[in-house]
């Protein structure tokens, strides 16, 4: 997936008050108390407790220090930084959509080209054979179903089950290259790790890392800080871990407290292994595109007409499966990052002020709507933390009271599922799970009742895919 960098303005005249809260917060004293070390693999000369909280605590970042080292994923508040496809995928999309193009072209160019005797023997052998036709293209259909279904993984933490292709092994060496061209572009502005901005971001990261070394991902991950001095309003993780934070999103925090909501954020991000998810999905629905503008450049009868149903059909794809999905993704990293922060002993509620901010400063300028975006809106994500704030804050009051905590059973907020939650898209499938328990097969009818909510709509999408096909058949043979 390509990078994209977000339009931000830098408030100049809020520059140096903004910078003097860092570095108070850096060199600021911890107001938890303290708990055992985590493990922490950084290059720090000095190494703080961790803090532990059981309520809604405003702490700062402790006392001064250097800390991290290498680790996770991508997470982006102002602009949107995926990790790519695996290499080959990545490098050979554009080309894949070219041949998609020129074989449903030549295809079209063919028939057209073909005498009226040929074209009649054609359509009569595709008559003939069109049970046989049908066969082919129902077990494609069924192929991709169990192709689906057999790399169907639970996500960390949450619970959710999503399509996984890739993992994040794969993406490991990806990072690496992305990470070097990064370092080499900003080489001149990354800064020092004596700088109070860099101390501080590094203190708020060993202290989500510390205080959440009960969740596998964050224990076994690396974690490496880079400060870049750039106006830019952006921060992200990659998937081997490294941290960037432009001097921009600090400026836009009033304090340590939503410093640890952004990164909790991003790190949500890398722990959920939404690089990769992402990156599965797309490639699955890329496939099926490439079929779709291979039919379109083939059926329709001018190539001004073919083009304008490309830009339609790529039009489509993002607003109604891309978008929608990276922001149901965002909103199940507000959630679990709200979470690690909480556990690492920052005021969650500063996550709410935050966004509020953010939504306060974007008045000024044109904003797109949310549903062209690939994030929520900032006044969507405040009011969406606002109702998560009573979930976050009580189990960690009552804790030794609940041991469902640990297990960290939160809700699912996968894009379909939310989206079927409205009153139309869950009669649907109210219906059509009806339907299946009537034929009693024996699958079980929790598992088909867990799988159907969660992924209706893409098996809509999966069953006009086939229809289109079958009708585009059909065209051929009775024309």
């Amino acid at each position: 997936m390509l990078r994209s960098s977000a339009r931000c303005l830098r408030v100049v005249s809020g520059h140096l008050a903004h910078r003097s809260r860092f570095i108070a917060a850096a060199e600021g004293s911890s107001l938890c108390r303290v708990q055992r070390p985590g493990r922490f693999d950084g290059s720090a000369d000095e190494r703080r407790r961790a803090p532990m909280c059981l309520g809604r605590v405003s702490c700062l970042v402790g006392p001064r220090g250097t800390p991290c080292a290498t680790a996770t994923r991508t997470l982006h508040l102002s602009s949107r930084r995926s990790a790519p496809p695996a290499l080959l995928w990545l490098l050979t999309k554009p080309l894949q959509k070219l041949v998609a193009m020129i074989l449903g072209r030549s295809l079209r160019k063919w028939w057209q080209g073909l005498p009226q005797d040929k074209r009649a023997l054609l359509r009569e052998w595709a008559s003939r054979n069109r049970g046989r036709i049908a066969m082919v293209v129902l077990g494609i259909g069924g192929l991709s179903v169990a192709f689906y279904v057999t790399h169907l993984d639970e996500t960390p933490l949450t619970g959710r089950r999503r399509l996984l292709i890739f993992s994040s092994e794969q993406l490991t060496w990806l990072s690496e290259m992305e990470y070097n061209e990064t370092m080499e572009e900003y080489k001149d502005n990354i800064l020092p790790k004596s700088h109070a901005a860099h101390r501080a971001v590094a203190l708020a990261v060993q202290q989500l890392v510390e205080r959440n070394q009960d969740v596998a991902q964050v224990a076994s991950t690396p974690w490496t800080v880079s400060v870049v001095d750039l106006p830019k309003a952006n921060a992200y993780v990659l998937p081997n871990g490294q941290i960037f934070v432009f001097t921009g999103m600090l400026e836009k925090v009033a304090n340590a407290d939503q410093l640890g909501i952004v990164l909790g954020h991003e790190m949500a991000h890398a722990v959920l292994g939404h690089a990769a998810e992402k990156a599965s999905f797309l490639h699955f629905i890329d496939v099926f595109s490439l079929v779709f503008i291979t039919i379109i450049w083939a059926v329709l009868p001018r190539d001004w007409l073919s083009a304008l149903g490309h830009w339609a059909h790529s039009q489509a794809m993002q607003l109604l499966l891309d978008m929608p999905y990276s922001r149901q993704l965002e909103r199940e990293a507000d959630e679990v990052g709200l979470k690690l922060a909480a556990k690492a002993c920052f005021d969650v509620r500063a996550s709410v002020a935050f966004w509020e901010q953010m939504h306060t400063s974007e008045e000024e300028g044109v904003t797109l709507p949310e549903w062209l975006s690939t994030h929520p809106s900032h006044e969507q994500r405040a009011a969406h933390l606002q109702r998560l704030l009573p979930q976050v804050c009580f189990p960690f009051h009552h804790h030794h009271h609940h041991t469902r905590v640990a297990t960290w059973e939160l809700t699912s907020v996968f894009g379909w599922q939310e989206l079927i939650r409205t009153e139309t898209w869950y009669r649907y499938c109210e219906v059509f799970l009806a339907w299946l328990r009537s034929w009693d097969c024996g699958l079980g009818c929790d598992l088909m009742d867990s799988f159907v909510c969660d992924n209706f709509l893409l098996l809509c999408f999966l069953f006009w895919c086939h229809l289109f096909i079958c009708l585009f058949i059909f065209h051929f043979t009775w024309q």
